[in-house]
């Protein structure tokens, strides 16, 4: 990781920890530009559940425009039982203040409903004052999921990104496959190479959006 990485990736942890304070809530899109190099989807509403910012993952994971998700709430975007959820779990964290992370469904690009994990933070503006959230989605493990459609990845390759979906480490995975985990070091960095991205959550955010492509009618 060089230096402006190493500055990005701080910069995108702190700010997704509720630990970076915005002057105001204007121009998020020039104060929030590192976030746009990160391949989870990233939200910010504002506190009337109005989305004031996100990044192309998020609007690549929605299937959506930017300008179709700005501006808008959960209930234009989202069958009214699944905003529904939303709004509440936003109110909670709104109530509480406290960083927030559970599990609810999506309504996907390929208009399939997808068990999703979302992680919350307040996000305050000047005088200390609550001016909305951030949130960021990760995938959470299904059962159905299979690899075989990333036909860029070897059969090692896909086997190892199988058990990353569903939460193995490292060792776990060695184990599993009778691999020693410089292998699986090797095979991680492989995937990560061929699919264009730097970490775990973005490997299995590409390879989910990949095989959604594939299985689409």
């Amino acid at each position: 990781m060089n230096n402006t990485e190493s500055v990005r990736h701080k910069r995108v942890t702190l700010f997704m920890g509720g630990a970076c304070q915005m002057n105001d809530l204007n121009n998020l899109s020039v104060q929030l530009d590192f976030l746009e190099h990160v391949e989870s989807p990233i939200f910010v509403k504002n506190q009337s559940g109005v989305y004031i910012f996100c990044n192309e993952a998020f609007s690549r994971f929605l299937g959506l425009k930017k300008n179709k998700i700005l501006g808008r709430t959960a209930y234009d975007l989202a069958p009214t039982v699944l905003a529904d959820k939303y709004t509440m779990a936003d109110k909670e964290l709104f109530d509480s203040t406290q960083q927030q992370t559970y599990s609810a469904d999506v309504l996907a690009a390929n208009s399939k409903t997808q068990e999703v994990t979302f992680t919350k933070s307040v996000l305050h503006v000047e005088g200390n004052k609550i001016g909305g959230f951030v949130g960021s989605i990760q995938f959470s493990p299904a059962v159905n999921v299979n690899f075989d459609g990333l036909t860029m990845l070897s059969q090692g390759e896909r086997a190892v990104i199988e058990l990353l979906f569903v939460g193995k480490s490292v060792k776990a995975i060695a184990s599993q496959l009778s691999l020693s985990p410089h292998t699986v070091m090797g095979y991680t960095k492989s995937i990560y190479a061929k699919l264009g991205v730097h970490s775990k959550n973005e490997a299995l955010y590409k390879a989910l959006t990949l095989l959604s492509q594939v299985t689409s009618p």
